[in-house]
């Protein structure tokens, strides 16, 4: 939380830097004796109205999710990889280990198994509220609400100062109002809190690229290797962040930035490499997760097999395990030897190609459903029945108003990422024409770049999208900004 705000208040001591508005500037352009319609005072209100509209909104609609959800937390506060971190957060508060009890066959007893598909970041904070408080389930909701609170106050605080008062308060509104945003923060899952670690590493990496410094780099890299050990999808992020502040750095000529570089290279290494030697010294297999080769030959080469051959994904799957000569139950939790890996990647990259029509529409149509279609996640939560386009799933087949309110609800998430998308289109399109825009504006575009690049195709759960959203909102919102104040515009040297 420290680290947020700190980084949050440099990027405002930056403002004329990074091209801030001053707040008086459109007031004094307002004319002091004609009326103002509601609607406008309402939109150039104060920061301090603008927040307590933001937090009011956010913290109505959130609390009136948990209390809903309250009523049934095993079934509207657990998905299917909740159980996984719950089992994980539990035997860590007990003392045994970063693992699990695993079934091992039919008839056979469980046996504990050192966990090697999880990284430990999330299920370490349930541990901790569990010693704490003995209720690890709803405090680490609580938690999951409250920084989702923080978000919204600080979207709205840094885009109001960066693109003036009506960018902050539609950024602020804009995550205030997101169903999924609400819905994944009310679920055992690792994307509310993953998505907080990226958006304060944003801004603490806009700072570093406005005034490069070892202690912010420092600062970047510790954020950007505990989100690796939240989610293992950002371990690339780190290097991506330094190669673009190591060009501007070469092209300016700057050893301090070089320097800042090297500290947050060697920083997020050190925890992503300390990870990697336990998994090898206590696992048996030298990796950050499994969870990659899991998706490669389950997922991707799968899905691929099963499109061009018609049958299940599962059943794909498995004939991959077959030929590859693994386990298909046991290719997550268990290590493999190198040999291993290399013929599961053998089989996955030939199944690939071999089935690359059918790979890249299956890859295209995961994508699509990851970036634009309504996550289910908002139902469950609200203990409404699951709903698809045009069918309701399984023997939820009651009419009226329970049907309409999931229907509602999805149609929610649809047209607020069909507010958000235009306005980023809006905002690369300035960009493009060379219109100055801010340095927190470039490190949310690498951000949001990479993890599309990452989490594209199959799976394709909408929820991937969600730590991406509160980045693409900035993005939105500097659409506002007035071209006539962005001042000239930036060269590539300079940016």
């Amino acid at each position: 939380m420290a680290t947020l705000a700190s980084a949050v208040w440099g990027v405002l001591e930056s403002g004329q830097e990074l091209g801030m508005i001053p707040e008086t500037q459109t007031a004094s352009t307002r004319s002091h004796f004609q009326p103002k319609p509601f609607w406008q005072r309402l939109v150039y209100a104060s920061l301090g109205v603008h927040l307590a509209i933001v937090l009011l909104l956010a913290g109505g609609l959130r609390a009136a999710c948990f209390l809903v959800s309250n009523q049934d937390p095993v079934a509207r506060q657990m998905e299917e990889d909740s159980y996984g971190y719950l089992a994980l957060g539990s035997n860590l508060a007990e003392g045994k280990g970063f693992g699990r009890f695993r079934p091992w066959g039919p008839g056979a007893a469980d046996v504990w198994v050192p966990e090697l598909c999880r990284t430990p970041g999330y299920p370490a904070i349930i541990a901790l509220l569990d010693l704490a408080t003995g209720h690890p389930r709803t405090v680490t909701i609580l938690l999951q609400h409250s920084l989702g609170l923080v978000l919204c106050a600080a979207a709205t605080i840094v885009c109001r100062r960066l693109f003036g008062a009506p960018a902050g308060l539609l950024a602020g509104s804009l995550l205030a109002l997101d169903a999924q945003g609400i819905a994944l923060s009310n679920l055992l899952l690792a994307e509310n809190i993953f998505a907080f670690l990226l958006f304060a590493a944003a801004l603490v990496a806009a700072r570093l690229l406005v005034q490069p410094s070892p202690l912010v780099a420092v600062a970047a890299g510790a954020l950007l290797g505990t989100s690796t050990l939240v989610r293992p999808t950002s371990v690339a992020l780190a290097g991506l962040m330094a190669a673009c502040l190591l060009v501007r750095a070469l092209v300016q000529h700057q050893r301090r930035g070089v320097l800042a570089v090297i500290c947050l290279v060697l920083t997020s290494s050190a925890i992503v490499v300390g990870w990697t030697l336990r998994n090898g010294v206590v696992c048996g297999e030298y990796t950050l997760s499994s969870i990659s080769r899991d998706v490669l030959l389950n997922w991707h080469a799968g899905g691929a097999l099963a499109r061009h051959e018609g049958i299940s994904r599962k059943a794909a799957a498995q004939l991959l395990a077959d030929t590859a000569g693994v386990n298909a139950v046991q290719i997550r939790p268990l290590p493999l030897s190198a040999e291993e890996n290399a013929r599961v990647r053998r089989v996955a990259l030939d199944t690939l190609w071999r089935c690359r029509s059918a790979f890249l529409a299956d890859a295209a149509v995961h994508t699509t459903n990851m970036l634009f279609g309504p996550d289910k996640n908002a139902l469950i939560t609200w203990g409404l029945p699951t709903v698809r386009w045009g069918i309701i799933e399984k023997e939820k087949t009651a009419a009226g108003a329970v049907p309409v309110a999931s229907w509602l609800l999805l149609s929610s998430q649809v047209a607020l990422l069909g507010i958000t998308y235009p306005m980023v289109l809006g905002t690369g399109y300035r960009m493009l024409r060379g219109v100055r825009v801010p340095a927190l504006v470039w490190m949310c575009l690498i951000f949001v770049a990479y993890l599309l690049m990452v989490s594209w195709g199959s799976p394709g759960d909408p929820r991937y999208r969600w730590p991406a959203i509160p980045l693409l909102t900035v993005i939105a919102a500097a659409c506002l900004r007035n071209e006539t104040q962005a001042g000239r515009p930036l060269s590539m040297a300079e940016v």
